[in-house]
């Protein structure tokens, strides 16, 4: 089986932890990375299928992080964020972001967005 391989961007250590551990539950890949520069390492490192990310992230946006490795890499990610403003305000257009879900989320709706994201 050819499992997806998932960058999991998230600085709040038990949010990464918990959702990385969801998605090998789940039957994915996941990798995980505890912020802007551990994602474009991991990404430098390794080959991934999807990035999901926070938005607001300590060392950097995560708007230019999608950006960044859709640029470099091809990714597209799922962004997650505790403020929808922060999509809404056009910064994050054209990054790379594919969807969008909103904290607190249940953990059903990210695999949703995954699988939506995963071509047919």
């Amino acid at each position: 089986m050819n499992r997806m391989r998932i960058l999991v961007v998230e600085d709040h250590a038990d949010s990464l932890t918990v959702t990385a551990k969801l998605l090998k539950m789940s039957g994915y890949e996941p990798a995980t990375a505890n912020g802007y520069r551990a994602a474009l390492e991991a990404a430098a490192a390794n080959d991934f299928d999807l990035v999901v990310s926070d938005i607001g992230l300590a060392d950097g946006d995560g708007c230019d992080l999608i950006r960044a490795l859709n640029r470099q890499y091809g990714l597209k990610g799922i962004a997650v964020t505790g403020s929808p403003e922060a999509m809404a305000d056009g910064r994050c257009d054209g990054a790379g972001f594919i969807s969008m879900i909103v904290k607190p989320f249940v953990f059903s709706q990210l695999i949703e967005e995954i699988q939506k994201a995963i071509p047919s």
